[in-house]
């Protein structure tokens, strides 16, 4: 029977992606341009949530106002709707790390059968 390794959750936490995925010694250039890459994801996952919390009409205002620019008209419309911004990325980041930990935590035995 092979050992699953979990992560200790104050790891978790606290540690840096980086060091979570043993990527501590990847050079400062390509770690900029992966956490660029997660940050998109985290991104995407954020804004796909709440367009699927909303009504077609909202979706339409909220579109615009994104369009617009303006971040404090959007932030108060998200508050109208009680889309909570600031939970709702914190909550993505943090699913986003624990699939990353756990794909690298499978390691190659995810692949084998």
């Amino acid at each position: 029977m092979e050992k699953f390794n979990f992560v200790n959750p104050k790891d978790f936490w606290d540690k840096d992606i980086f060091k979570l995925m043993g990527l501590k010694n990847v050079p400062e250039d390509k770690k900029k341009e992966m956490m660029d890459s997660m940050m998109r994801t985290v991104q995407n996952r954020v804004l796909a949530r709440i367009l699927d919390s909303m009504e077609e009409v909202d979706v339409k205002e909220f579109e615009k106002l994104i369009k617009d620019g303006d971040n404090e008209k959007t932030n108060a419309f998200l508050e109208s709707k009680n889309i909570n911004l600031t939970q709702i990325s914190a909550e993505e980041a943090m699913l986003y790390k624990t699939e990353l930990i756990n794909m690298v935590a499978a390691g190659p035995q995810a692949t084998k059968k």
